[in-house]
């Protein structure tokens, strides 16, 4: 893949979570875009990551333990406290 394949994917994305209104649907919009980023450097090793979720719209990371532990590294939707 290339640097415009990720342009045109990222694009995409980004256009996606700008039509959401709901924090929980640009949470889904944002893990979407944080598990395709784990996927592409395998298709082409000079990807970067950074470069792709801001592209995708993707500004904030905000961990806290339960979603470190369950794999959602973007969840934006909350501060911490929603699932303890």
């Amino acid at each position: 893949m290339t640097k415009k394949d990720f342009e045109l994917i990222a694009g995409t994305l980004k256009d996606i979570r700008d039509l959401q209104q709901k924090p929980a649907y640009i949470e889904l919009i944002d893990n979407v875009s944080e598990c395709i980023a784990n996927a592409l450097p395998s298709c082409n090793p000079l990807f970067n990551r950074e470069k792709f979720l801001t592209a995708c719209g993707v500004t904030e990371k905000h961990e806290c333990e339960y979603c470190r532990a369950n794999g959602n590294y973007l969840c934006s939707a909350h501060d911490g406290s929603k699932y303890e």
